[in-house]
């Protein structure tokens, strides 16, 4: 699948396990990249947002579990019009799930900058990663 930014992409999953070992799999993939990674845990639903500006690009995977309950919802994307630049954002409503936010610099040389895993639910305060 392509997906032109913003990028939000929601992977349905049977299982709590299936999520954890895939975010398990993109987190060793992206550790082998050299960007930080870093974890983020809420126990309410969050607001995420995919951003595609002259210098950055966001993407955003979001896993959910059907068999505990995981929800999410992708809202429609905003465009506006800055200094000749269609600047594209979009957002998704985790109100539980993991999403992984990969955010690239795109001036110059193209980068991946970070990478931030969002667990949001309770079904997920105990998720671990060797980051």
């Amino acid at each position: 699948m392509i997906v032109a930014p913003p990028a939000i992409v929601v992977v349905p999953l049977a299982s709590k396990e299936q999520v954890y070992q895939t975010i398990s799999y993109v987190a060793s993939k992206v550790r082998q990249t050299g960007a930080p990674v870093k974890h983020v845990h809420s126990d309410g639903p969050l607001y995420l947002e995919s951003r595609s500006l002259r210098d950055v690009v966001e993407r955003v995977d979001v896993y959910i579990a059907s068999a505990v309950g995981d929800f999410a919802n992708v809202l429609p994307a905003q465009e506006e019009l800055k200094e000749g630049f269609i600047e594209k954002r979009g957002f998704v409503h985790v109100v539980q799930g993991v999403a992984v936010l990969f955010k690239y610099r795109v001036g110059g040389e193209p980068r991946l900058e970070e990478v931030v895993i969002y667990t949001v639910g309770a079904p997920y305060r105990d998720f671990k990663f060797n980051l």
